[in-house]
């Protein structure tokens, strides 16, 4: 084994100094240094091995800095993380509030078109199931709510309130099996009971059966337990099976019943004239549907001055035409010359004595 010798440390020392004085000379004497080309012959020798041994010492190199680093690349994905959930979660929350804001206004609009005097309240709880169809309501007998008052939101009729606590109520939906609802067919009056049918479009049974019924015809409550003029679908097909005294018509609700949030529980209705305020407007019917009335049309005799008062003339057929109001139906010039005083033809009478 090599030992530490003095000799040993006081070569090594003089190797250093010799080092340490060639380096000052070639700096000091610059362009000028006696060891230029020295300096230069060492560098054509070394140099590919320098360029060798940096290629393979330089990526371990980057590799121990990046992992120096590592810490604080985490802590920024981190940071960068929460920041983006942050505005993720204030879009949801965004959206949340947009929505809310829409579905208050809509529920103004009914409720002044309406005439109802309302209670503000959110669905906290639902309990949809095969057996019934209910809601719970963050308002009770505290606000005013009261058992059997209609529930109503921003497109129409959401159901009745049928147990009050003093903080919240239940109300069963319009689409359960056990709701019924006394109603009437808009524009035309005819009354009915709608019936729910759950997740499925609901029933709408009308009398008489020969009632005419118009697909996408408004649905609205007639009264009864319900306040009168609500909404509640628009029909979708109709039959009437020979013998049956009511029309059954499928009727698809304006509300939707999975989404529930903001709804009003009608205390009071104004007294208001317009039943069928909170529905569109009637259309006006085709201009070809309705039937046009006929007009029969007077026509000249069939014989001339020479027929005999005895003979009776042959009963001509009336042609009929288009009624234009009070206007006269356009007539042939002989039919006109016909039905005139002036021309009309006098009946044959016995010459004086």
């Amino acid at each position: 084994m090599f030992r530490d010798t003095r000799r040993v440390r006081q070569l090594l020392g003089l190797m250093i100094l010799t080092s340490f004085t060639l380096i000052t000379i070639d700096y000091r004497a610059g362009a000028n240094s006696p060891f230029r080309g020295l300096r230069s012959s060492v560098g054509t020798f070394f140099g590919p091995i320098e360029r060798g041994v940096s290629g393979v010492v330089r990526p371990v190199g980057n590799a121990l800095s990046t992992l120096g680093n590592v810490g604080n690349l985490n802590k920024e994905v981190r940071k960068l993380r929460a920041a983006s959930a942050a505005v993720e979660q204030q879009r949801h929350t965004n959206e949340d509030k947009q929505r809310q804001f829409d579905d208050m206004g809509k529920l103004l609009k009914l409720v002044n078109g309406g005439q109802y005097r309302t209670i503000a309240a959110h669905v906290i709880g639902a309990a949809p199931s095969n057996f019934t169809w209910t809601v719970t309501i963050d308002a009770g007998s505290d606000r005013g709510v009261r058992k059997d008052k209609t529930v109503v939101n921003g497109d129409g009729l959401v159901g009745r309130v049928i147990e009050v606590s003093k903080f919240t109520s239940t109300v069963l939906l319009a689409i359960d099996v056990e709701s019924t609802v006394a109603a009437r067919l808009s524009y035309t009056g005819e009354r009915g009971l709608v019936k729910g049918n759950g997740p499925k479009d609901m029933q709408f049974d009308v009398t008489p059966a020969t009632t005419e019924v118009r697909s996408g015809q408004p649905v609205v409550t007639a009264g009864s337990t319900f306040v009168p003029g609500v909404p509640i679908g628009e029909v979708m097909a109709t039959r009437a099976a020979p013998g049956d005294t009511t029309r059954s018509v499928v009727l698809k609700p304006y509300v939707n019943f999975s989404n529930l949030d903001i709804v009003g529980v009608v205390v009071q209705q104004e007294r208001k004239t317009d039943l069928d305020a909170l529905v569109p407007a009637n259309p006006a019917p085709s201009p070809s549907s309705p039937a046009i009335p006929r007009c029969p049309v007077s026509t000249a005799p069939s014989s001339t001055g020479s027929s005999s008062a005895s003979t009776p003339a042959a009963t001509p057929t009336v042609p009929m035409v288009p009624c234009l109001g009070s206007m006269p139906a356009p007539v042939s010039g002989a039919a006109a010359a016909a039905s005139s005083p002036a021309t009309s033809p006098t009946p044959a009478t016995s010459s004086s004595p």
